[in-house]
């Protein structure tokens, strides 16, 4: 992938220093405009400065191959648009980069790949060190739980709509869940001064909170990504007018992973006692009957410590 890269890098460097140099008029017989080839020429080398930088690190820099991958998706349908006019020349089609098309394709699937998957093994000593986390109150998640059972809410991301919804499930069932003697601790990944702005809007502010960004905590529970069919599937999608429209929750900016699945868990005495693992971001807890073990079928896996 890094030689994919760099190599990438160095044909957008040499092209746009190419056309900077005017030889395209002449050699395959493109429409002699020097400025609209230059303005070409210009991004070419940008781009190519990108690619070299990220070649460093392709999967890291993923952002830099999806932008080489839809400029050159961008320039195939602008040649396939004119080309059969006579508009422009055929032989223009190896200068556009088509031949990155694949390559830069799969550098982007591999880094969906590598990173954290739908499924992951819970290790206790990684998830005990996750536990010592402190909350905004400065009380670790590992001391709370040997207090009282702790049931942990692990949210998506603020701009989701779902998100929303069990934010305001979660107002309407807190004086039930608190009443047993449980403490709600919310898990997110955005700063906490955006989280403490959205927990107010639901009245949630007070609660003990983390801030994850990095999804240290997720991944210790056993939260990873998930597919396409988890986020985007048909339960998503048919839910999401309904939780966005109907029920006034709305779309927001994205605040963290779009692919991060959520989770409940109730910890007490630092172990699982319940837990509600979301199969779709569609599904919708009820928090009461995790805490009673009443799940509804299909809908969640309880794990008994």
């Amino acid at each position: 992938m890094s030689w994919t890269m760099a190599s990438a890098g160095v044909f957008n460097v040499l092209w746009g220093a190419f056309i900077w140099a005017s030889l395209l008029f002449h050699l395959f017989g493109a429409p002699n405009v020097p400025e609209v080839w230059q303005g070409i020429g210009t991004v070419a080398g940008i781009l190519g400065v990108g690619c070299l930088a990220a070649a460093t690190n392709p999967v890291r820099h993923w952002p830099v191959v999806l932008m080489g991958l839809l400029t050159n998706i961008a320039a195939a349908i602008e040649l396939f648009q004119t080309a059969p006019a006579g508009r422009w020349p055929w032989n223009y089609s190896w200068n556009i980069g088509l031949i990155w098309l694949v390559p830069f394709a799969l550098i982007l699937l591999k880094a969906y790949r590598v990173r954290p998957g739908v499924v992951r093994k819970i290790s206790p000593a990684v998830q005990e060190m996750a536990l010592r986390s402190r909350t905004n109150k400065g009380l670790a998640l590992l001391e709370m739980s040997k207090r009282q059972p702790v049931i942990m809410v692990f949210l998506r991301q603020f701009g989701c709509p779902f998100c929303r919804e069990s934010l305001s499930d979660l107002s309407k069932q807190r004086k039930e869940i608190e009443s047993t003697g449980t403490q709600i601790v919310l898990i997110h990944m955005a700063a906490d001064r955006q989280a403490r702005e959205v927990f107010q809007f639901y009245g949630l502010a007070d609660l003990p909170r983390v801030s994850d960004n990095n999804r240290v905590i997720y991944r210790a529970f056993g939260l990873g990504r998930g597919g396409l069919l988890n986020v985007f599937g048909p339960a998503a999608v048919w839910r999401l007018a309904a939780a966005a429209v109907f029920e006034r929750h709305g779309l927001g900016w994205v605040v963290g992973d779009v692919f991060q699945m959520p989770g409940i868990f109730v910890i007490l005495q630092g172990h699982i006692v319940r837990s509600f693992l979301h199969r779709s971001v569609a599904d919708r807890p009820n928090y009461r009957r995790v805490l009673q073990l009443d799940i509804e079928d299909g809908a969640a896996e309880a794990v008994a410590s």
